[in-house]
């Protein structure tokens, strides 16, 4: 993927050092790029399986990575000795969830962060002070909450354009983990 892709990059970093802080016996034991294309994450999991056979955890910094890791490690046979996280609350990712294909992702809620940035606007506008940075929080999407996940909110006609595609630019990781003392959905809390 391109590198310095400033969210994805935070992603990991916030992520990282929040792991290496208060959970010093995880091992990171390795990073790679995916491209956000399943595809990929599913080379870049077989490899890391291959390398690392006591995988405890798998980190993506993108659903469709983390989709593809857990078909590689569903096709491994070690999808019940592996905890995969991904990141964004995508609809397909939710169904993944619900399916058993990956345990948990984060979602941003893109709604809310779009009516927290009009409401600052309107403030400016306004003279009065607005926060420099505000945290938009994020929800920790599992199988207790996914269906809520798993559908793509439909657009009016008048604004989807049909002769354009956006492709995802960004540069993604797959972050595992090896000797995770313990395996639940607090690990991927980040908020």
């Amino acid at each position: 993927g391109n590198s310095g892709n400033d969210a994805t990059t935070k992603r990991v970093k916030g992520f990282s050092e929040v792991i290496t802080d208060k959970y010093p016996k995880i091992e990171i034991v390795a990073s790679d790029y995916a491209n956000c294309e399943i595809s990929k994450a599913m080379e870049v999991t077989e490899n890391f399986l291959a390398a690392y056979p006591d995988l405890k955890v798998i980190f993506c910094a993108n659903d469709n990575m983390a989709i593809g890791a857990g078909q590689a490690v569903a096709a491994a046979g070690l999808r019940d000795q592996i905890n995969i996280c991904g990141f964004d609350g995508q609809p397909d990712a939710a169904q993944a969830i619900i399916d058993g294909e990956i345990d948990a992702t984060i979602a941003q809620k893109p709604a809310t962060m779009g009516k927290m940035v009009v409401d600052a606007i309107e403030k400016y506008e306004a003279g009065e002070t607005v926060d420099k940075e505000v945290d938009t929080g994020c929800d920790v999407v599992t199988k207790d909450n996914a269906k809520t996940y798993s559908f793509a909110p439909q657009l009016p006609q008048n604004l989807v354009a049909s002769d354009h595609s956006f492709p995802h630019t960004g540069h993604f990781f797959i972050l595992v983990f090896l000797s995770c003392p313990f395996l639940s959905t607090n690990l991927f809390s980040l908020q």
